[in-house]
């Protein structure tokens, strides 16, 4: 597991890693990881499934089907039942999960990585 996941050393044997996407392994949180350790919304692993599967969650406005999908950095995690939205930024120790408010998740926030003429 990356030391920057927010999750505690030692104190889960196994963690799911992310599936391959639209963002790397090693910079990629699965969506199981978020949804049941960093935000608490469910137990466990079956829980999770129910979630996902059921069309509770969104990632950049497209509904999710796995729970190993990879989120990455300025993705926008909706659960549109419970009308609360988060976006994973950077943060201290590694990647947070901060709250923000539907206005917000609908702008997609961007790097420019090169320009060439």
């Amino acid at each position: 597991m990356p030391r920057s996941w927010p999750l505690g050393r030692k104190v889960n044997t196994f963690v799911i890693t992310p599936a391959p996407g639209p963002h790397s392994k090693k910079s990629s949180i699965a969506l199981r990881v978020i949804i049941r350790d960093m935000l608490g919304y469910a137990e466990t692993a079956g829980e999770v499934s129910r979630i996902i599967r059921g069309g509770g969650v969104l990632v950049d406005k497209k509904a999710v089907l796995h729970d190993n999908y990879p989120v990455g950095l300025m993705d926008v995690v909706e659960f549109p039942s419970a009308k609360k939205y988060f976006r994973v930024v950077p943060g201290l120790k590694g990647i947070e999960i901060k709250e923000i408010d539907a206005r917000q998740a609908s702008r997609k926030l961007c790097a420019i990585k090169r320009k060439t003429t």
